[in-house]
């Protein structure tokens, strides 16, 4: 949070920031409050912090400091906000963890209308009864009443301060009123005005340009008015977007041009963009898909440009953009003042629309502000059609315009401006930004919506939004006792997350000698390169060396294991590059900068050899197929002759595309040399032991040598179980050749590109039922995109091709897998593995069939559910191979019926009736989901417990924290099986030499390996101090430990428990199905807009059964998080293609 002080109310403003792209010049002056500063563990915490920790807001922690700051930030300005607020407050903040309820339920409290839904208990008409109970106590929380307690004083913060700073010939300036601003300008033309700087801190990375010596500094403060003057409002130049929008707020609503003026600026970016872009900085920029200009061009809205001899008015106009990102103003110009026309006529209207991937803190595709000026009889007087993404330059539509003028506001005008329109504007394919068709439908859709906007403002009809604000319940058993095991208690960390204290790689202090990584991409797949200026570039200041893959295997050692890493993850290409985005040399530099430059000004020739396969047709036609020992398939039945005899049969495909991991914390390692020729290597890995073999070998030492440690990991989800080597395996390398500390952290950008995800996949399938509806026989055939290696894709098919049908009763199944080789990075395991992939194939299927018959989805789904005692596919015991206790038939009904359904269906049908271009829908799906590995030796734990002389315990076990709680869970079972408090335990690192040769923590087991290896170990703790509980009875905890040690009884111990596997012998079945499944159903309504394609989820409803969990809290955590941030692969169904920029490519679901 920045706090600075307003000129002309001599008050305080606060604000949040984007710290990753605030200049630090910029802040002189001002005061910052970060996360550690409002409150810590020792100090004692902020309300912010508590409540977030406790309401359980928390999992992987590396998001969280960042929404304990906006919400700060919110309560310093509105100390009781409305729940609205809180949301928008949040828009500039990510959480790929929770699915954001949990962290908005702690905000909430803040709130002044905080109404929630009392249920203590829910009867379902069957006899059963579902308990809803609070997952925390809020009595023992801090009284909050104001954040204003905590106060800046006024006298540390300056403004109209001459400030200048310089730095290895950068100089930074900054302006102290708009007349040194014209001065400056004057004498240095070429100097960029930076503002907020939220333009030129993202392209930095981008331009190989060197930039100007001089850098001017436009402060918030120097001319941030807004006045009204007529029927025009006056907005000064340093005014952020902000500040506009609380002024339109707060102002007049009469105005039209003020009600298009917030719907842009509600969707512009994010609360921390807004509070330091400034309007000037927008029309300077002049980007084609700025979102501000249509609204500028649409008013007839004007600036008043200044020098520093002259001054002139320049309206801003399609004339005003004389190219790319250029415009009319003169290098000795700066932008003074903006004049903007208001409406105010009862009969004019003006709107404006954006159409992006996601609703908030997103770049436009398309945009559009359009007005008209109507007569009494609505004949149009005037009409301004503006779009922004069609062009180079924002352009107007003025022959459309001239065609409408004199016609009625009626439809057949509306035909008429549709047909010039797409004359006038028409996008050819191979158009800048792709996507041609879409973007024409999307430019004739937006107009469309204006017109019957107007339409419904001359009826008089007032717009509400659908969606209100979020809120769910969650509704669970209650486990009674007072046993920790069953309770809703906070992650061990929570509290350390909320303040800022918990370490990730990249907070790990730099060591004084320590070595950068940063590697270099290749744009291109399939192609060879050539580095020109290698010399240049290593006798830059601060780069160490640059590595090809010459140097890489040079220092790698080739043995078994070696070779099985480089066969599935090329860490760096060697002649010809495999796939856009693969590393080609790897910068060694002692600063990040200083690496990131280098990376810059490499002059790097590319040569494409051969056209690359990208997507599973590409590998269809060219009969790209990986290779395998066995391919996973199921056989059950007689598929064929089943199809022979069947009412129906239905023929069809299914495609399901990628989707990116986006854990917030990235690839991240760093390795440094021990003494004795050992090495510790930090790691974000869901996969100490694997690394911990692969670094080992790879260097050819001893396993004894190589420590991998991980603490914690910021998001995994799959991505980082194999991937994680990506930046630990030459971490090592270097660390181990120049014997220095080195560290490897990607960025985003490149973590997109140099790492796989979920596996895209097309399915081809044959289905046979009969006339009512059930299935007979199904046979699909899926491709699996696997990249140009299997990585763990193997497994990965093994699990889709089982999980086809989960749920259902099928009784001739084949179906079977092929794995696409392709020139794109190697796809790899991502949360559900397989699984979600299935169920996307078989409910596809399931509506497809309910289409064919006209019978509704959910009657075939409930025809064909699998009931209490009969058999799945899977193989192993009775709780894999058969429905137990009816599960998912439970499921169902306490879903149909506490969610009323049935009822929605109705009411949906009513308001389709009613809605012509917004129409409602609902879906009702079935998961089945086995927990484990299909291999018996990743089916193993490792633990070990230390008691101390005065009774506090240390708890280390073979599982990664990643945010799923585990550490929780662990915590929870030493404190049960010891029978001490919950806080007593500490658990350490993850570290291959407390419990050497772990296994992976993934397939939704690490609680089952690991939780019964801390039994195990806390069982013989148990039975070496049983004599001495049954000597003293009661004795406290510390007197049994003392006397325990007096007795020179062991105090330590190591647990270890492995799960005995079943081998299927049955040759229709392939493999091992691991422990046990998981079922589960859910329903959601949306509502689309079929003019633009928005998709809004109205309501979901989610019944899972997973027996008596050990932690409430933490599994809805788990199960809400799985959910959000699974939605998206509903809605992907190509993958998007390698861009320039691929962040702003995905789509991260809200």
């Amino acid at each position: 949070m920045v706090s600075a002080l307003a000129k002309s109310k001599n008050e305080i403003k606060h604000y949040s920031i984007n710290s990753c792209i605030t200049p630090i010049l910029s802040l002189h002056g001002l005061a910052v409050t970060t996360v550690e500063g409002i409150g810590n563990l020792k100090g004692g915490v902020h309300p912010v912090q508590e409540r977030i920790a406790k309401a359980h807001g928390v999992q992987c922690g590396y998001c969280t400091p960042g929404f304990v700051m906006s919400m700060y930030t919110l309560l310093k300005n509105v100390p009781q906000p409305e729940k609205k607020q809180v949301e928008e407050a949040f828009h500039g903040n990510i959480c790929r963890c929770t699915g954001y309820r949990s962290i908005l339920s702690g905000c909430y409290t803040f709130c002044k209308n905080n109404k929630t839904v009392d249920i203590e208990e829910l009867s379902l008409g069957d006899g059963s009864n579902l308990y809803c109970k609070k997952s925390f106590d809020a009595s023992d929380w801090k009284n909050y009443k104001t954040c204003n307690g905590e106060t800046i004083p006024l006298k540390s913060l300056k403004i109209d301060e001459e400030f200048q700073h310089e730095k290895k010939g950068k100089c930074w300036i900054r302006a102290e009123s708009i007349q040194h601003l014209t001065t400056l300008k004057f004498n240095h033309p070429e100097a960029p005005l930076i503002a907020g700087s939220t333009e030129l801190s993202v392209e930095k990375l981008t331009k190989k340009e060197e930039k100007s010596a001089i850098l001017i500094h436009v402060p918030h403060y120097l001319d941030n008015t807004i006045e009204q003057d007529g029927n025009c409002m006056i907005v000064g130049c340093s005014t952020t977007l902000t500040d506009l929008e609380d002024y339109v707020k707060n102002h007049d609503r009469d105005f039209n041009t003020f009600e298009a003026i917030e719907e842009c600026l509600k969707y512009f970016g994010s609360n921390q963009i807004r509070n330091v872009a400034t309007v000037s900085g927008n029309v300077y920029t002049s980007s084609p898909i700025s979102d501000l200009i249509p609204i500028l061009v649409a008013t007839k809205s004007s600036v008043i440009l200044k020098s520093k001899f002259a001054e002139r008015k320049v309206y801003i106009n399609e004339d005003f953009f004389t190219g790319y990102r250029k415009n009319v103003i003169e290098d000795i110009e700066i932008i003074s003042k903006f004049i903007i026309p208001m409406t105010l006529e009862k009969n004019e209207y003006i709107r404006f629309y954006k159409q992006a991937k996601r609703k908030y803190d997103d770049i436009s595709i398309i945009n559009a502000c359009f007005y008209v000026k109507l007569t009494n009889d609505q004949t149009i007087e005037d009409i301004r059609i503006v779009y922004g993404g069609i062009s180079f330059r924002v352009v107007e539509a003025t022959q459309t315009s001239e065609k409408l003028i004199g016609l009625k506001w009626n439809k057949k005008m509306s035909e008429t401006a549709t047909c010039n329109l797409i004359k006038e504007l028409f996008i050819t394919k191979g158009s800048p930004g792709g996507e041609e068709t879409y973007r024409n439908n999307l430019l004739l859709s937006l107009y469309f919506k204006f017109y019957l906007d107007v339409c419904q403002k001359l009826d008089g009809f007032k717009h509400e939004n659908s969606v209100q604000t979020i809120s769910g319940i969650q509704l669970f058993d209650a486990i009674p006792g007072e046993n920790t095991i069953g309770k809703s208690l906070s992650i061990p960390a929570a509290l350390k997350h909320t303040t800022g204290e918990s370490d990730f790689i990249c907070d790990m202090p730099k060591f004084e000698n320590e070595l950068i990584i940063y590697p270099i991409i290749c744009p291109i797949a399939c192609a060879k390169f050539n580095l020109k200026n290698r010399e240049e570039i290593l006798r830059m200041e601060g780069v160490i060396d640059i590595w090809d893959w010459k140097v890489f295997y040079d220092c790698w050692k080739w043995k078994s294991v070696s070779y099985y890493v480089s066969s599935i993850i090329a860490l760096i290409a060697t002649d010809e590059t495999i796939y856009a985005g693969q590393p080609i040399y790897f910068v060694i530099a002692t600063d990040l900068a200083m690496a990131e430059k280098a990376g810059i000004l490499m002059e790097i020739e590319y040569n494409r050899v051969e056209t690359p396969l990208l997507t599973v047709d590409d590998a269809i036609a060219a009969n790209s197929f990986h290779k395998s020992k066995a391919y996973p398939s199921i056989e059950l039945g007689d598929v064929e002759e089943e199809f022979k005899r069947s009412d129906e049969v239905l023929v069809g495909e299914v495609n399901v595309g990628k989707q990116e991991h986006f854990y917030m914390e990235t690839q991240s390692a760093l390795a440094v040399p021990r003494d004795g020729d050992a090495l510790d290597v930090y790691s974000s890995t869901q996969n100490v032991g694997g690394d911990h073999r692969y670094i080992a070998s790879i260097l050819d030492k001893p396993q004894h040598l190589i420590n991998v440690i991980c603490k914690r990991c910021g998001g995994g989800f799959g991505g980082k179980e194999n991937q994680a080597i990506t930046t630990s395996i030459p971490a090592s390398l270097v660390a181990e050749k120049f014997k220095r500390p080195t560290r490897y952290i990607m960025n985003r950008q490149i973590d997109m590109q140099v790492t796989g995800g979920r596996n895209p996949m097309k399915a081809k399938y044959k289905v046979a039922f009969s006339k009512s509806g059930t299935i007979k026989a199904l046979e699909v055939t899926i491709y699996m995109n696997s990249g140009y290696s299997m990585e763990c894709g193997y497994d990965v098919g093994i699990k889709c091709v089982k999980s086809v049908g989960g749920g259902y009763r099928i009784p001739h199944m084949s179906v079977n897998v092929k794995f696409c080789k392709t020139n794109i990075v190697s796809n790899t395991a991502f949360r559900g593995f397989g699984t979600p992939q299935a169920a996307i194939i078989t409910e596809s299927i399931i509506e497809n069939i309910a289409h064919k018959l006209q019978l509704g989805s959910d009657h075939i789904r409930e025809i064909n559910m699998l009931k209490d005692g009969e058999p799945t596919k899977l193989c192993g015991h009775a709780s894999l191979t058969s429905m137990q206790n009816d599960s998912l038939g439970k499921c169902w009904r306490e879903m149909m019926k506490l969610y009323k359904v049935e009822e929605r269906k109705s009411s949906i049908i009513q308001f389709n009736k009613e809605n012509r271009w917004k129409k409602r829908g609902i879906a009702s799906t079935v998961v089945e989901h086995y927990i484990g590995f299909n291999k018996g030796c990743l089916m193993q734990g490792n633990a070990l417990v230390n008691i101390y002389r005065d009774g506090s315990i240390y708890l280390s076990f073979s599982g990664v924290e990643m945010g799923q709680g585990l550490n929780a869970k662990m915590q929870q079972v030493a404190s049960s099986a010891l029978n001490v408090e919950y806080d007593r335990i500490y658990i350490p690192d993850t570290s291959s030499y407390c419990t050497p040769n772990s296994t992976i923590t993934a397939a939704s087991c690490g609680t089952d390996v690991n939780g019964f290896a801390v039994l195990d170990a806390c069982q013989k703790l148990n039975r070496r101090l049983n004599g001495v509980r049954e000597k003293f009875p009661n004795a406290s905890w510390e007197e049994i430990v003392e006397k325990a040690y007096i007795q020179q009884i062991n105090l330590s111990a190591s647990g270890h428990h492995k799960f005995e596997i079943f081998q299927n012998q049955d040759k229709n079945k392939s493999g091992d199905d691991g422990l046990y499944v998981v079922w589960g159903t859910s329903t959601t309504e949306v509502e689309i807009d079929s003019l633009t394609g928005d998709v809004v989820v109205l309501e979901s409803d989610i019944v899972m059964d997973i027996g008596k969990s050990m932690n409430p809290a933490v599994d809805i955590g788990q199960i809400e998080g799985a959910f959000v941030q699974g939605k998206i692969s509903n809605v992907i169904i190509v993958s998007f293609k390698l861009k320039k920029n691929i962040v702003n490519c995905y789509f991260v679901p809200y």
